[in-house]
């Protein structure tokens, strides 16, 4: 007689839309894939359709339009189709797409919730300016209700999620980001000399680093002060900008501070490449007055960079005590802590022992950690689901 072998646990990874570029959101899903197949008793796959662009979006027009039918229509459609009960457990790992949980078997799905923004339209509408309509914000809202779990990135998330009543708070649970491997405070050669190359041989220049978009939480206007304000008594600095280009109407006020040639636009950098930028800088700034993590704070720390950053809760659970902070309206207070960050940078004394608080710091974030919790979390949706076949025996 044929041995039944237990089979593994099938696990989903619901990813975002590559058209949608959304870098941080894919890391997640890759360091998932990346670090699962380590796990015992678990078989990951990643789950997103490649969806053909209509002629208008090609042609650069309707484009919202048109990806708002491919996020909210034809996802789900092709998950009904290609998903169903190919797997045991799903995880939407961008809240944004909370409305696929519709369209998978019920009991079944985890749902990432990176931050409480794409529900402020409904609960705190004087904090957004976001053009999603309402009913497509309820229809994200009805599906992260539907999930069996919601996971938050920190504390501070979680807690913004259960203020605002957008979940219950028995099916939350914190499971912080990790560290891109390649976040390290040691040289990688091809890395380093590619940046060196793209920003030009160190000629005396301090280096302000800002790692983000530029949408209005991230509150550049904020970034541009504060830089100018350092400005005023280290004329030598000067703003690296990365992950995002600056609006027209940031530039006209980079220009009214007397920035603009002060300011250098960094492009797209692969992982390694971000890691060097950040251990050329003197110092990685932060000014957004929302976040659900500040990925670009921990990956600083974890390069040995120090931090400056808005004081907020969750820059408080994740920074401790190798970040410096400053109020969001105090540009004096940003100025005096940038410029103590830099004369650190600089002093043969103190520098080495800030890079080791940092460090330290840094090295508590773990994609192995994100994905050893989220398989123990897998295991326990799946045999919630499944408690007569979970772990599913082979051939069942």
């Amino acid at each position: 007689m044929d041995e039944v072998r237990e089979a593994a646990l099938r696990v989903a990874i619901v990813a975002d839309l590559l058209e949608e570029r959304w870098p941080s959101m894919d890391l997640v899903a890759d360091m998932l894939l990346a670090h699962l197949p380590s796990t015992d008793g678990l078989t990951p796959a990643l789950l997103r359709p490649r969806l053909e662009l209509s002629a208008m979006t090609r042609l650069g027009r309707l484009a919202g339009v048109d990806r708002f039918v491919r996020r909210f229509v034809d996802y789900p459609n092709w998950l009904r189709t290609n998903a169903g009960n190919q797997y045991d457990v799903f995880h939407v790992i961008d809240h944004s797409y909370a409305h696929v949980a519709l369209a998978l078997p019920p009991g079944r799905t985890i749902v990432t919730c990176h931050d409480a923004d794409a529900f402020l339209p409904l609960v705190a509408p004087s904090l957004t300016s976001s053009r999603l309509p309402l009913a497509l914000v309820r229809r994200i809202l009805s599906g992260l209700r539907a999930a069996r779990h919601v996971v938050c990135p920190s504390a501070a998330t979680r807690d913004e999620l259960l203020h605002y009543g957008i979940v219950d708070a028995d099916r939350t649970l914190v499971v912080p980001n990790g560290v891109h491997p390649a976040c390290v405070p040691t040289v990688e050669r091809d890395a380093d000399d590619f940046i060196d190359q793209l920003l030009g041989a160190d000629t005396g220049t301090v280096d302000i680093l800002h790692v983000g978009t530029c949408i209005g939480r991230k509150r550049i206007d904020r970034l541009l002060d504060i830089v100018a304000a350092t400005r005023s008594l280290e004329p030598r600095v000067r703003l690296l900008k990365a992950g995002g280009t600056l609006t027209g109407e940031q530039w006209s006020r980079a220009r009214a501070l007397g920035l603009e040639s002060a300011i250098v636009p960094v492009p797209f950098l692969s992982p390694a490449q971000l890691a060097a930028l950040y251990r050329r800088a003197a110092v990685v700034v932060s000014t957004s007055d929302r976040e659900g993590f500040g990925l670009p704070v921990v990956e600083a720390l974890a390069c040995g960079t120090s931090v400056v950053a808005t004081d907020l809760p969750v820059f408080r659970e994740v920074g401790g005590d190798a970040v410096r902070f400053a109020a969001p309206g105090d540009t004096d207070r940003w100025r005096v802590q940038v410029l103590a960050a830099i004369e650190e940078s600089r002093s043969p004394e103190r520098r080495p022992a800030a890079r080791a608080r940092n460090i330290a710091q840094g090295s508590r974030f773990s994609w192995h950690a994100y994905a050893q919790a989220m398989a123990g979390l897998y295991r326990a949706v799946g045999a919630e689901a499944i408690p007569d076949q979970a772990p599913l025996a082979a051939g069942a």
